[in-house]
């Protein structure tokens, strides 16, 4: 009985142990997958799910950013979601799916989600009242309960939400930015707050599905662009109190019907334009109407414009709708601007309730050539043609130009108005001989008046500058014309003179020696064009001037025959050698590294003779490696100058100058304080020094300088020393196709 009741504890012992190690292996196997620190959040590895306990404690950035699929802020978690939290720059930088938000936050932070482009569940917490500029932007989110008591929709917050289909905006919000909703292309029913006063500048603009809208009560303005190329929508409900419709609101949306409440006041440029209604009521409330407001309305037929404050027919109002066949205008219209009803090819009938007419502005361009179009002047709509029907004096246009160095002024009398011509070209189009036209210019500093050009038009001005408008187009010119300077370079400015300080362009002009009997054989110019220095070599002594302010240089001279001892020897028989001009060169300093100093005793050298080149070398500066070279002409081979020392310490003269001649120093090095750079074999070098980072590069190199954080500091090309100014810090430096690692 004793042994069985030891077997019995043995397998208990041993049947517990298991039990014990299973239990200990399953907790080691969850805290692999899922584990809690002090840092307000735990990290599922298994669901890739990370849960947030207390958003101040969150590290920045967050924790698995690039492997979280499920993000979720426990109950009073925090007030607020951080700014750019999982905002990424490329859509294989996150897999986030699906982000819940429980109770307690009260805002979304900017671009908190912006461009997470597979995430497509989001639960938002009723304490939410914020919601910053493109925090969704570009998502895949297909719906999104916005909560009672969320006030404000910032900026783009949900731009480019493709498969959006339907949100229903609480009545709590009082604000929603501009675009908020724009380039939602899925988007199909939206139900506006009763709470907003504007809608903004683009919000639903391309939302192509979208079929109706309906503008809740209390709005007064509808912003630029807020409809724009809404190409699905057919009826849109504009309340009583909307003061303004703006620019581009309703562009290309197909609009079926539109009626504009009594409180309209303002329809701005293109609002309506490429819209699909056939008949169109503008209310006399309406004091102003942008150009082309109804422009490409094809299938337009009538337009009634009703007594009231407007008093133009802007521009391009109407241009283009081609079934458009009558209109009537109220007494006040005094103007329609050009081209208002042009390409409006069905146009038949104009009514007009004045009694007068109302192109005050000359523009019967106005109107289309369609024939049979009758214009009538009377208060009868109904076709009666008592009043008869207006000549069309068909007008042109005037075109102003002018040449560099001034301005043209044009203003044309019409019925004792002025106008001043170019500025809205739509209306420069005016009548033969009911038409007054005054010219006058205004000059630049340095020009002169030349004239006026008519091209083909046959114009005679009177004393006033004035002619009267022909039966035929004009353009006319305004001809102005610069002086250039001239200046002669040292030390030739003593040794020769020039026959004008100022010219015209293509003034020829004529150099004449000081020098007695010495002739100028030859010379060069230098001037500035488009930001280059150009310089022109010329034998001889004249030139044609160019369009820029012009230095003479570098003038050679053919000395005067001398007779020799040989002649004086043979009589003086009059025969000589013919004697060449002298020549000039120029000493050019190449490129100097740093810790090294060179100068030259001059910067240009006759033929001949010798230049001094001075060395000043810094006295921690390493010249181990050093050279110190020249060439004679720019494809000369370079020598090592420092065979060629001076009487002077640091001095080195090049004798017997014949060419250009060409000085470098490189390959000397300044102590660093750490080892922060290195030297490649072909010459390329880079090292951290000080708060800037130095470059060396023998040709045309690009250079890349990035952070550990992965910014682009600088992306340029160079050759030659180049320094950049960073802060402290390890840097990755790309040098073409050499990468180094510096610390600074």
């Amino acid at each position: 009985m004793h042994g069985l009741s030891n077997l019995l504890t043995t397998k208990i012992y041993r049947y517990m142990r298991r039990k014990v190690f299973m239990l200990l292996a399953v907790f080691l196997a969850i805290a692999g997958n899922a584990w809690g620190n002090d840092e307000g959040y735990t990290w599922d590895a298994e669901t890739q799910t990370l849960t947030v306990t207390d958003l101040e404690s969150l590290p920045s950035p967050v924790p698995y950013k690039e492997k979280v699929k499920i993000f979720i802020v426990k109950e009073n978690a925090g007030t607020e979601i951080p700014d750019r939290i999982f905002a990424v720059n490329s859509v294989y930088d996150t897999q986030l799916e699906k982000v819940v938000i429980e109770d307690g936050v009260e805002t979304i932070g900017t671009s908190a989600f912006s461009f997470c482009q597979y995430l497509k569940e989001v639960t938002l917490p009723s304490t939410l009242k914020t919601i910053e500029k493109s925090v969704f932007y570009t998502t895949k989110i297909s719906e999104i309960k916005l909560p009672d008591g969320l006030t404000t929709i910032g900026n783009s917050a949900f731009l480019s939400c493709s498969e959006l289909t339907e949100v229903e905006i609480p009545n709590t919000v009082t604000s929603i930015g501009t675009g908020a909703f724009d380039n939602c292309s899925s988007l199909e029913k939206v139900k506006l707050p009763a709470g907003i006063t504007i809608i903004d500048e683009e919000t639903f603009s391309y939302c192509s599905s979208l079929t109706e809208i309906e503008i809740p009560e209390g709005v007064t303005e509808i912003a630029d662009k807020a409809f724009h190329s809404c190409f699905s929508l057919k009826k849109v409900t504009i309340p009583e109190g909307v003061t303004s419709i703006g620019w581009n609101t309703f562009y290309g949306c197909n609009l079926e019907e539109i009626t504009f409440p009594s409180t309209l006041a303002t329809i701005d440029r293109r609002a309506f334009m490429n819209c699909e209604f056939k008949e169109l009521v503008i209310p006399g409330t309406v004091t102003f109407m942008g150009m082309s407001a109804f422009a490409e309305c094809d299938n337009l037929e009538k337009v009634t414009i009703e007594e009231g404050a407007l008093n133009m027919v802007n521009a391009y109002a109407f241009q283009s709708c081609k079934n458009l066949k009558e209109v009537i205008l109220p007494s006040n219209i005094e103007v329609i601007g050009s081209l208002a009803f042009v390409g409006c090819d069905n146009l038949t009938r104009i009514y007009y309730a004045g009694t007068t007419e109302p192109l005050t502005d000359t523009n019967y361009v106005t109107f289309p050539d369609n024939e049979g179009l009758e214009v009538y002047v009377g208060k009868d709509y109904t076709g009666d043609d008592e009043f008869g029907t207006v000549p069309i004096n068909k007008p042109h246009q005037v075109k102003l130009h002018q040449t560099e160095g001034g301005t043209i002024r044009a203003k044309a009398i019409v019925n004792e108005r002025e106008i001043t011509i170019g500025e809205d070209e739509t209306n420069d189009y005016f009548r033969k001989e009911v038409t007054t036209i005054t010219l006058s210019y205004e000059m630049e500093e340095g020009y002169i008046f030349q004239g006026w050009d008519f091209g083909e038009a046959n114009i005679t001005l009177d004393e006033n500058n004035s002619f009267i408008m022909p039966h035929e187009p004009v353009t006319i010119t305004a001809q102005f014309a610069k002086e250039y300077s001239i200046s002669i370079e040292e030390p030739y400015d003593e040794r020769i003179s020039s026959s004008q300080s100022m010219a015209f362009a293509g003034t020829t002009i004529t150099l004449t020696s000081n020098e007695g009997e010495k002739e100028i054989a030859g010379f060069e110019i230098t001037y500035e064009e488009d930001g280059e220095t150009k310089v022109e070599s010329y034998t001889g002594n004249t030139f044609d001037m160019p369009k820029a302010d012009v230095v003479i240089t570098n003038v050679t001279f053919v000395e005067p025959e001398q007779p020799s001892d040989d002649d004086e020897d043979q009589g003086n028989t009059g025969i000589h050698k013919p004697q060449r001009p002298i020549k000039y060169y120029n000493i050019y300093v190449d490129t100097i590294c740093p810790g090294l100093n060179v100068e030259v005793s001059k910067d240009v050298v006759q033929e001949g003779h010798q230049v001094s080149a001075y060395l000043t070398i810094q006295a921690e500066c390493d010249t181990t490696g050093m050279r110190f070279e020249y060439k004679r002409g720019l494809f000369g081979y370079w020598k090592d100058l420092k065979e060629l020392e001076g009487v002077q310490p640091g001095e080195y003269i090049i004798k017997n100058i014949y060419t250009d001649i060409y000085i470098r120093a490189l390959d000397a090095t300044l102590p660093e304080e750490e080892p922060t750079g290195l030297d490649d074999l072909e010459g390329i070098q880079a090292y951290a020094k000080e708060g800037s980072i130095y470059v060396y590069t023998p040709n045309r190199e690009e250079v890349t300088i990035i952070s550990m954080s992965g910014a682009i500091l600088k992306h340029e090309e160079q050759v030659g020393w180049q320094s950049y100014a960073v802060n402290r810090g390890i840097y990755i430096v790309r040098i073409g196709e050499k990468v180094f690692k510096l610390k600074n």
